[in-house]
């Protein structure tokens, strides 16, 4: 009972293991609409842990029996040897019934220990917290390419009373933009407003077409890059595609432009190398380029940087962002260590105070 309590258990905690690595960035599954390959590894996880359910409930099945043979044995034995005692005249006939109703407490509390003890041992190594926190993705209207992105009198309202005002922005589509700041200033968290994560407190955020009219974008081709890179248990290569197979051609042209190529090369499987989240087989650098090869693969029109480089050496940042500038997208970069050769590379900075 013990060894398929454990074995459920298991099945249990990789089950939920599994949940939280690909809810944790179910956000980029909805941006990329592939939750047909959420279904299918949950799907997988589900039946594993249902062959355990299965085991379990037939170990349970064979110990109702045992429990049964050993109260029936027992009963047995007690009603023979009070049998046994008022024949030999040593206890008076109505011991019988007492020994009776005796013996039927011992039967039901053998049944229900079993019964709790295996509980208990079933969920004795669960894991209970799944990340599912992500923003829903809207589509209304008509969808256009922006021409500009425009924010006005912007500002954040925390639980705690803490209120974070922005300055107003211009941006142009194709831009590239350093945004800079002491710590605590808001820098991610404006990165969470542009992407509607969180509420505004006060002011309007409008995507303007060429002629000035505000409109409607597709949220999709927002690109973010946080702080954490999102991956999944699954290849490098599907990582970048996000499991869109018309894209596999392309990817080894935005692995060498993020200076990935030879880490590639130095890998068995190259590019079909599963990635480990618990043992963390990739590095931190390589993790932070398999999400930036991801955001310009799919050509989006807004690509938001925060600290997306931290991870990677100064000459590799350096050839990265001269390939990632030189692209078609909006660029806002979110960095505090970079050399003037850096700076240089960007349009302009954007600093909070």
């Amino acid at each position: 009972m013990q060894a398929a309590a454990l074995k459920l258990s298991q099945a249990n905690k990789q089950y939920l293991d599994t949940a939280e690595k690909w809810l944790d960035g179910l956000s980029e599954l909805k941006k990329f609409s592939v939750g047909s390959q959420l279904s299918k590894i949950m799907d997988h996880a589900s039946d594993t842990l249902e062959s355990a359910n299965i085991a379990r409930r037939g170990t349970m099945q064979g110990l109702a029996v045992l429990n049964k043979a050993t109260s029936a044995l027992l009963q047995f034995v007690l009603l023979a040897v009070t049998a046994i005692l008022v024949t030999n005249h040593i206890v008076v006939f109505g011991v019988i019934v007492t020994v009776e109703s005796f013996s039927s407490y011992i039967n039901v509390s053998v049944k229900m220990l079993a019964t709790e003890l295996g509980q208990i041992h079933s969920v004795d190594r669960l894991s209970r917290e799944v990340n599912a926190d992500t923003a829903v993705i809207e589509h209304t209207g008509d969808l256009q390419s922006p021409a500009s992105l425009t924010t006005k009198n912007v500002s954040v309202k925390f639980s705690n009373g803490k209120i974070i005002k922005f300055p107003n922005l211009n941006i142009k589509t194709g831009e590239k933009i350093l945004l800079t700041g002491d710590s605590g200033s808001g820098k991610t968290t404006l990165f969470k407003v542009l992407l509607g994560k969180i509420k505004l407190h006060t002011g309007m955020i409008n995507f303007k077409n060429k002629y000035g009219d505000d409109i409607n974008i597709d949220k999709a081709k927002i690109g973010y890059i946080p702080q954490d890179p999102i991956l999944f248990p699954d290849s490098i290569e599907n990582n970048i595609t996000m499991f869109n197979s018309k894209l596999k051609n392309k990817v080894l042209d935005y692995v060498k432009d993020v200076s990935f190529e030879s880490d590639i090369r130095k890998m068995s499987l190259g590019l079909k190398t599963e990635l480990n989240l618990q043992k963390l087989n990739i590095s931190g650098g390589q993790r932070q380029k398999i999400v930036l090869a991801r955001a310009c693969i799919h050509d989006d029109d807004f690509i938001l940087i925060d600290e997306g480089t931290s991870a990677i050496d100064k000459k590799a940042t350096l050839e990265i962002l001269k390939k990632l500038l030189d692209g078609p997208y909006t660029v806002i970069f979110i960095a505090h260590n970079f050399n003037e050769e850096m700076y240089s590379l960007f349009d302009r900075e954007i600093h909070l105070t």
